[in-house]
């Protein structure tokens, strides 16, 4: 069985496209689901928390994301294991200012979050600034949380 799935839909312009999504690498052949059996079966362990930054998913495919990779995890480990799952969105167009005591803008300092009424509207979310960024707008990452079992603050 192929791990992939066909997207359908419209483009800005209206015409009809068409991509290809795969799932990823550890949820094709229950991977994980294997993982943790040998968690159990070799070392009699099983995970208390599972905690998935994912990388590389638009806003248009958070809900499938939910959905399926979340889903495939809740099958591969216990009812009792509490999940976390954020998607991590590195390539964002918001850029954030700031306005110093004395009038000039800048960059925010680094480690500064925002987290209010900014980004989504379906799932929690907040954004980072990562690092000191001098010479040019810093950019800002978007941390969207698609699962929370109540593990995170």
């Amino acid at each position: 069985k192929e791990a992939r799935q066909e997207i359908v839909g419209k483009s800005r312009t209206n015409e009809k496209t068409s991509d290809i999504l795969e799932a990823p690498s550890i949820t094709k052949d229950d991977t994980l689901t294997r993982f943790v059996e040998k968690l159990k079966s070799k070392h009699n362990f099983e995970p208390d928390y599972v905690i998935v930054y994912r990388d590389g998913v638009g806003d248009s495919m958070l809900r499938q994301v939910k959905s399926e990779e979340v889903t495939q995890i809740r099958k591969a480990v216990s009812k009792e294991t509490k999940i976390t799952y954020v998607v991590v969105q590195k390539r964002i167009q918001t850029r954030f200012l700031v306005q110093g005591k004395d009038g000039r803008v800048g960059n925010p300092e680094a480690g500064t979050i925002i987290d209010t009424d900014l980004g989504s509207t379906e799932f929690p979310d907040f954004y980072l600034v990562p690092t000191v960024c001098t010479l040019s707008t810093v950019n800002p990452v978007h941390y969207v949380v698609i699962e929370d079992d109540k593990f995170l603050p």
